[in-house]
């Protein structure tokens, strides 16, 4: 529901008083206003209803208490490093390691979030891209311009085209081994 400052009725000329009093109606409207150029002050003071819309676009969230998702808390501080340099080593940290359910995890700069149950990135079993997908989530491209990076590329496509999002290419030369069945309205973005 939209909110309306109702400014008084005022006489013909208005009075200085009446005139005082509808800016200052229009003033606390104003400050009572989210500003969507982001100049301050741009804080909530109270809940944000979305009134059962999402929130899309969102490139980084900072939380500094709890997430709950249909009444689960999803772990948002997670003790230890999840920081990994390589995506190989997040592979091999990721067949013994104990996860939860919303946890992320960084690999050589991409982004992943535990959901216990995707089966879409298989050799990351209960992983999905957390943000934008690449198609170097699904695997390494060990050697630019010459790694086969087909079925990296054609897994990622099939993410985008199921959960919907934008498909993201590093700065970087991807080999295609094999045709790739692309649907013309995915969105793909480059990277510079």
């Amino acid at each position: 529901m939209v909110k309306v400052t109702t400014l008084p009725t005022v006489t013909n000329p208005p009075t200085s008083s009446q005139f005082n009093d509808a800016m200052s109606k229009i003033a606390t409207a104003f400050s009572n206003t989210l500003s969507r150029d982001g100049s301050t002050p741009n804080t909530l003071s109270a809940d944000l209803d979305l009134n059962g819309n999402d929130l899309i676009n969102v490139t980084d969230l900072s939380v500094s208490g709890t997430i709950s998702i249909n009444g689960a808390t999803l772990q948002t501080s997670i003790p230890g490093s999840f920081d990994f340099a390589t995506r190989a080593e997040f592979v091999t940290w990721n067949a013994d390691a104990n996860k939860n359910v919303g946890m992320v995890v960084n690999a050589e700069g991409l982004s992943y979030r535990y959901n216990g149950s995707s089966t879409t990135i298989s050799d990351s079993l209960g992983w999905v891209p957390s943000g934008y997908a690449y198609p170097d989530h699904w695997g390494d491209n060990t050697t630019p311009g010459t790694t086969n990076c087909t079925s990296f590329i054609q897994s990622a496509h099939n993410y985008v085209e199921t959960t919907g999002g934008i498909l993201k290419f590093k700065p970087t030369i991807y080999a295609i081994g094999s045709t790739l069945t692309w649907r013309a309205d995915t969105p793909v973005q480059w990277v510079s």
